[in-house]
């Protein structure tokens, strides 16, 4: 009978979690994320110029 009940349980709580969604982010924090994203690739833009335009000058420069 114990283990009939221990089983019923175990049920009902795979069932609660099943349906149980992730927690949200306040939507400052998601704001903030999305600003150091937007942050980051254009940090990654502005380096890859840089690195391209040294690139560029060093292959033109005399050996």
């Amino acid at each position: 009978m114990e283990k009939e009940t221990d089983d019923l349980k175990k049920e009902l709580l795979i069932i609660r979690l099943a349906k149980m969604k992730a927690p949200t982010l306040p939507k400052a924090s998601t704001d903030k994320i999305k600003r150091l994203q937007s942050d980051i690739r254009q940090l990654q833009q502005s380096d890859d110029h840089q690195y391209t335009a040294a690139a560029a000058a060093t292959r033109h420069s005399a050996l």
